[in-house]
């Protein structure tokens, strides 16, 4: 299942109408404490690179994590950031849309939590990465007449067909 996003600053816009918007007037200044890294779920699937964080653990004094903020960058580091985003509490996966990035693109992501004060935790571990491949494998012959046939089948054969990703 998809995480529902929520769309970045809108969670914290959310939080501050509710009146826990953190900091001042003696709230909840202490960010949650996170355990764990993300993993990549392993597939770019269509148009989206999914990433799951269920092994991410987070905890908060308040009790409770309002939500996510999921950093997806080119390179496991700060720099090579392309968007944070934010994901509702309930959320363990989120996909990445990717379909316009160039093949052999890698994508990395990291977590943090966010509880109902606004208060954010460390970002976790960059995960290893997903590389995109949208290149499809190449058939290195056509099929062939292997020979042989009865009444009920026919035999074909091919080469094997290479992929580059």
């Amino acid at each position: 299942m998809h995480a529902r996003l929520v769309g970045f600053g809108l969670l914290s816009a959310a939080l501050a109408a509710t009146g826990c918007g953190g900091g001042g007037g003696g709230g909840d200044t202490t960010p949650p404490t996170l355990a764990g890294a993300p993993t990549d779920a392993g597939a770019f699937t269509g148009p989206s690179v999914l990433f799951s964080w269920t092994g991410v653990t987070a905890t908060d004094d308040s009790g409770s994590i309002a939500g996510w903020r999921v950093q997806v960058a080119t390179a496991p580091q700060e720099a090579a950031a392309i968007g944070t985003f934010d994901a509702a509490a309930a959320a363990r996966t989120w996909a990445f849309a990717a379909s316009s990035r160039p093949d052999g693109t890698a994508f990395h992501a990291r977590v943090a939590a966010v509880d109902g004060a606004g208060n954010a935790s460390g970002w976790s571990a960059w995960t290893d990465g997903i590389v995109l491949d949208t290149t499809p494998p190449v058939l290195a012959g056509g099929a062939r007449d292997a020979g042989d046939w009865d009444d009920a089948t026919v035999a074909f054969d091919w080469d094997a067909a290479t992929d580059a990703g």
